[in-house]
């Protein structure tokens, strides 16, 4: 045990001293909060001012590609399946912001295909499954989760039959609310887990030790390797310390808090490079080598979102883009 616990500072304090952020972009006033990569390496970023960038050279340079859009949208959520793609608006239906579009990857066109006008609608999550399912998370709606399923653009909303707890709601800061894996599916609220194993037909619920007030609870999921969720969370409103990591081995039914005398801020992504976890927030940047058991931190910079392939992660934040080198 100790001979694991020297190796694994060991380790970090190694690679502390060659991580470091690049920065790629510097976009004044907007505010990046959603990222994917398409099956041909390319990175698309979304966030406020309606900006949806693209970079086809690992984000040496970034071109806009938000040609006919609104710069009174926020886009919160992006979602990839095949060529297509698709923005999530994440805004008031009242302000005719709880739109999302579609487009190619190869040739930019956007399209609306799905717009709410109900009164309180308001988007958190996007997400497609690996045979295309679409599925759309949003504010609860009179005393209802509101959860659409979509195929083939065939919008369908679920009824879940689950009451919502007081003052439930998701967190629109990562697009990463919503992980599926085969005919599985599970998103967050807060604090609790809802978990369908038939490709939304029918769903459970399951609490965890995250708190379900103002700006705490789960931030994102994170399905790891080997078949264990991480949910990632915080206080986002206040500097006080909070439930930060907590993983679960049977779908979400029973919860273990990760380190749980090591609270921060918040944490608002995760994702994984060569079996390392990387984390970025409010705090800056952690990494883990045993699947989240220990963190270290390498960077203070404020970040909301990561993604990592190729061997790079690319994150950002507000008015930039950054690589980690």
């Amino acid at each position: 045990m100790i001979q694991k616990s020297l190796f694994f500072y060991f380790f970090l304090v190694l690679f502390q001293g060659h991580a470091q952020w690049d920065t790629l972009g510097v976009f004044k006033g907007v505010s990046f909060r959603a990222m994917e990569i398409d099956k041909k390496g390319n990175i698309w970023a979304g966030g406020s001012k309606g900006k949806i960038l693209k970079s086809s050279d690992t984000g040496k340079t970034w071109l806009p590609v938000n040609h006919g859009l609104p710069d009174s949208l926020d886009f919160r959520g992006l979602a990839i399946y095949k060529n297509t793609i698709y923005a999530m608006s994440a805004g008031s239906a009242e302000n005719q912001r709880a739109i999302v579009y579609k487009s190619s990857v190869n040739e930019i066109k956007w399209t609306p295909v799905f717009v709410e006008n109900e009164k309180g609608a308001f988007f958190d999550a996007i997400h497609i499954s690996k045979n295309g399912n679409i599925y759309l998370l949003g504010d609860v709606i009179n005393n209802k989760i509101y959860l659409y399923k979509a195929l083939k653009n065939k919008w369908k909303k679920l009824e879940l039959n689950i009451p919502p707890l007081s003052g439930e709601a998701s967190f629109a800061a990562s697009n990463s609310s919503i992980i599926s894996d085969k005919k599985n599916v599970w998103f967050c609220t807060k604090n609790r887990i809802f978990f369908s194993g038939n490709k939304g037909k029918s769903w459970q619920v399951y609490d965890t030790p995250f708190e379900n007030q103002d700006m705490h609870g789960i931030y994102g999921l994170y399905l790891n390797t080997n078949k264990e969720i991480i949910a990632t969370g915080g206080n986002y409103g206040s500097k006080e310390p909070a439930l930060t990591f907590s993983n679960s081995k049977d779908n979400g039914k029973t919860w273990n808090m990760l380190l749980d005398n090591y609270r921060i801020n918040t944490i608002q992504d995760l994702d994984i490079l060569n079996n390392k976890l990387f984390a970025v927030g409010t705090h800056g940047t952690l990494t883990s080598i045993d699947h989240g058991k220990n963190w270290q931190e390498i960077d203070k910079q404020k970040l909301n979102v990561i993604k990592c392939f190729n061997n790079t992660c690319i994150a950002a934040g507000n008015n930039f883009i950054l690589k980690l080198r």
